[in-house]
């Protein structure tokens, strides 16, 4: 997993209390006090996990919540870090077909590696009314990814429901989410 979700999430957390509950949560996570993430560098997915759950009790809130408005939060940040991404789509469903290409161009840049030698994260499958999405085993929490779309959604100013489910018979799948656009396939 890209540094950058980690270092956000520290970030997302300074901004809500100090820097002192980053320290906080890092120990609850059971990592080094001082650990700082780099953008550019991989990490071992489960930190993140921890991270996330350390945070919500750091900050004395329902890790749904946190995990909610930390996932508006990244997607802010996409939007100022890489404003020609979100430019490039006419809409939520475009931009959520394509999201595990440009996160795998983002990594394939900031790792300095081959695209096509980086495992997938995400999976996307398109069909009439609906988006699947296939959270890759050890990715962000299908939590974290749903309260994501939804802010994709919510930005565009599209219509859809989300649904989360457990599981898959894919492999190296965890869980997906079925985006329902309720609408033609030309959206």
């Amino acid at each position: 997993m890209l540094g950058l979700l980690p270092r956000l999430l520290h970030e997302f957390v300074e901004s809500r209390a100090d820097a002192g509950a980053v320290v906080e949560v890092n120990e609850l996570a059971g990592l080094p006090r001082d650990r700082v993430y780099r953008i550019d560098a991989d990490y071992h997915e489960a930190d993140f996990h921890r991270l996330l759950r350390a945070a919500g009790r750091a900050l004395d809130d329902a890790p749904e919540a946190v995990t909610d408005e930390f996932a508006a939060y990244v997607f802010d940040d996409f939007c100022r870090r890489w404003p020609a991404v979100y430019e490039m789509f006419s809409g939520a469903r475009d931009l959520l077909e394509m999201l595990p290409n440009v996160y795998r161009a983002i990594a394939a840049v900031l790792l300095d590696e081959d695209a096509e030698e980086l495992p997938p994260v995400l999976l996307c499958e398109r069909r009439e009314r609906e988006t699947v999405v296939y959270c890759g085993s050890g990715g962000a929490p299908q939590r974290f990814l749903s309260s994501f779309v939804d802010a994709v959604i919510r930005h565009y100013g599209d219509t859809a429901s989300i649904e989360r489910l457990p599981g898959s018979d894919r492999a190296g799948v965890s869980g997906a989410l079925v985006v329902d656009w309720g609408c033609a396939t030309d959206r």
